[in-house]
């Protein structure tokens, strides 16, 4: 069988996104399941990764090869064909009001998705809160499956250490794309800079992404490392001794968030807010501890109590969400999807 799997970036490319890491880590699952994939982009050239997995230039695609034909976000139904077989994305399900922070690209965004409405097969969204969504704005559309984000199985030798100094330290891993991020961790890094704990972050300033205030992390506060390649990333999580997750706003469909299968991989506890839906995996491994929504020194306190957590569980903690919530399970989804509907 053989899949497109369509995202316009370029998967050979230095990773440090997401959606990107998504893209071509189902791929390779799909791929090790015996489908033969095609990373269908705008931006790639044409080239073999393995014996069923390749790249392939959208002008290059022919399209009435492949059995299903699979997006990556909203707006990729815009760019590929009418398709038998059509598998969208959708990270959050937009109407009228929510997501607010999309309001320059709320137009484009609802077309995009009358336009799924209309063509998909199935909807892939991102958690059960973004299901009710679209079942409740599309009742007569496409079925919906949820395909959240995942980890890999495997992961690198932790290496040394890429902090400068040595101390206690939590870690924010992740684009900053709401100004709510900037001023929760630099209220978060004045609270713990006199308990003598860090505060970092790696990933991206994106707050022009959705038009947000320029507002710029506090250096006296928060050690910003910039974005960094993906397999770099896991040193900073090895040397963390804690991870971070900060909501949004309370709106729970728009609070997917993803770098806790990192945190939880890595060992790392992780302390977040509430209104967040991937809190489940903190519950789930008993791993971190969930803190009432804009109280930062509640936030404060749970990184304090959780510096201590004893190293020599992390190896267990990490397989365990490996085994529950890696890219592999996710691939099976869709293969089930796939193999009952084909």
């Amino acid at each position: 069988m053989r899949i497109a799997f369509v995202y316009f970036k370029d998967p050979l490319r230095t990773l440090d996104g997401m959606d990107t890491i998504r893209w071509l880590e189902l791929s390779r699952a799909l791929a090790r399941k015996g489908y033969d994939v095609e990373m269908v982009t705008e931006e790639g050239e044409d080239t073999e990764l393995s014996e069923r997995l390749r790249v392939r230039h959208i002008d290059r695609a022919c399209w009435d090869t492949y059995d299903v034909v699979k997006t990556t976000h909203h707006t990729d139904v815009f760019t590929v064909p009418e398709h038998p077989f059509l598998v969208c994305r959708i990270g959050r399900v937009v109407d009228e009001v929510h997501p607010r922070r999309v309001y320059r690209h709320r137009e484009e965004l609802s077309r995009a998705q009358d336009l799924i409405a209309q063509r998909a097969k199935w909807v892939s969204l991102m958690s059960e809160e973004n299901l009710r969504r679209w079942q409740e704005r599309y009742p007569v559309g496409p079925p919906g499956i949820v395909v959240p984000n995942g980890c890999p199985i495997r992961i690198p030798e932790a290496g040394p250490s890429p902090y400068e100094r040595n101390g206690r330290r939590a870690l924010y891993l992740g684009s900053l794309t709401s100004s709510r991020f900037v001023q929760v961790l630099n209220a978060l890094g004045r609270a713990l800079k006199v308990r003598s704990v860090e505060v970092h972050h790696v990933g991206r300033n994106q707050l022009d992404l959705y038009g947000e205030t320029d507002e710029q992390l506090d250096p006296v506060v928060v050690v910003s490392h910039g974005a960094v390649p993906e397999p770099q990333s896991w040193n900073y999580l090895f040397h963390a001794d804690v991870g971070l997750m900060i909501a949004r706003g309370i709106q729970v469909f728009d609070n997917e968030i993803s770098k806790v299968y990192y945190y939880l991989r890595a060992g790392v506890p992780t302390v977040s807010e509430e209104f967040i839906s991937t809190n489940s995996l903190i519950e789930e491994t008993g791993w971190g501890e969930v803190v009432t929504y804009g109280d930062v020194s509640a936030m404060a306190d749970a990184v304090v109590r959780w510096l201590d957590a004893p190293h020599s569980q992390r190896s267990e903690i990490g397989q365990q969400v490996a085994q529950r919530h890696s890219w592999h399970s996710r691939a099976e989804i869709l293969h089930q999807v796939f193999q009952q509907s084909l």
